[in-house]
């Protein structure tokens, strides 16, 4: 139990190192899958924006879809609840600062 107390926890040896300190190697040495790290980054980055094209245009497909009027009515009274939800956040970490 010792070694759970705050004052030995700091006693322990300095920590020497950390992400500032690491070398990363060149990107173009380090080899994936048969390809180079460069050509995997930009793999990668190609995806992103493909992920991020088809999330915008499946978004403005659903947004276009029509809606039933009960649905609709139902989305605008959950919409005026969470626009009034800051308000009464706010009031409930007030009461409780109190």
């Amino acid at each position: 139990m010792l070694f759970l107390t705050p004052s030995l926890a700091h006693a322990a040896e300095p920590h020497h190192g950390g992400e500032a300190d690491l070398v990363l190697p060149k990107l173009d040495s380090v080899e994936v899958a048969g390809m180079s790290g460069k050509s995997l980054l930009e793999l990668g980055m190609i995806v992103a924006a493909l992920g991020l094209v088809f999330g915008v245009v499946t978004l403005l497909q659903v947004k276009n879809l029509p809606t039933h009027k009960s649905m609709a009515r139902c989305l605008a009274d959950h919409l005026g609840d969470l626009q009034n939800l800051p308000d009464h956040s706010g009031k409930f970490i007030m009461m409780l600062r109190c």
